[in-house]
């Protein structure tokens, strides 16, 4: 017996052009932009769109784009797959809001504004220090927690094996 579990994606996944080709395909993908515009009251739509990267990639952005992507891929699921069940949902960091809103606990306007919040805060977090994050790829997690001692920064997230994020002062 085979189950299906759905995983929602976190910030990082987002580039300029995201969701466009299922916004001008699919008219029920159309709407659910449409109705994210109108429950945050600006065009998010726009932004995942046509960017500019710069703009996309601010957290405030980033992460109700995604929420909100994510979230337009998984109704054309349902869609177009009506009978597919699953039994599990999860997400990496703002993903889980997705998750969430998927298995039913929380709508998705109530979704779109908590991420949309969360993505503002960190944000505002982000330009009242002078910090950085980065993504460290193919180091063991030993070997980086010794370069970030030695550096003065700290490590931050261990996303998956192989993949580790650390933080810090930017100087």
């Amino acid at each position: 017996m085979s189950k299906t579990a759905l995983l929602f994606a976190g910030q990082g996944a987002q580039t300029v052009g995201m969701g466009r080709d299922l916004a001008t395909t699919f008219p029920s993908a159309k709407a659910w932009f449409d109705r994210a515009n109108a429950t945050l009251g600006y065009d998010l739509a726009a932004i995942c769109f046509r960017g500019p990267e710069a703009e996309l990639t601010r957290t405030e952005n980033a992460q109700p784009g995604i929420f909100l992507v994510s979230w337009v891929a998984f109704q054309l699921l349902r869609e177009h797959a009506p009978s597919l069940a699953f039994e599990a949902a999860a997400g990496l960091s703002l993903g889980e809001f997705t998750a969430l809103a998927a298995a039913g606990a929380m709508s998705f306007e109530a979704g779109l504004r908590v991420v949309r919040e969360r993505g503002r805060f960190m944000q505002e977090a982000c330009e009242a220090t002078q910090g950085g994050m980065a993504a460290i790829i193919g180091l063991e997690e030993t070997a980086t927690r010794e370069v970030c001692a030695e550096a003065g920064v700290a490590l931050a997230n261990l996303n998956c094996p192989g993949q580790l994020v650390i933080s810090g002062a930017a100087d």
